[in-house]
């Protein structure tokens, strides 16, 4: 995991980021320190048309595995807007 880098041979991570074309939905959760919601903010903010949301949960990086009922909403939503807009 610590090898790879998105940026790598693509002008770094910002410009990698602005070629995504894809509707995207970047999910922070709030306490998990592997993957912070500083960064997940971050990759939404330069992934053109991307939105974030952010689950709270005291579940860390064991959040995305908990935190299920959440994760469903927060996709369904996403997914419901990205056919609308279709």
């Amino acid at each position: 995991m610590d090898a790879h880098h998105v940026g790598r041979n693509r002008g770094g991570i910002a410009a990698a980021l602005a070629d995504i074309r894809a509707k995207t939905i970047v999910i922070g959760i709030s306490s998990d320190l592997l993957c912070p919601c500083a960064e997940q903010r971050f990759l939404a903010d330069k992934i053109p048309g991307a939105i974030y949301r952010e689950i709270i949960s005291e579940k860390g990086h064991e959040g995305f595995l908990t935190e299920t009922s959440r994760l469903k909403h927060l996709l369904q939503i996403f997914l419901e807007g990205a056919t609308q807009q279709e």
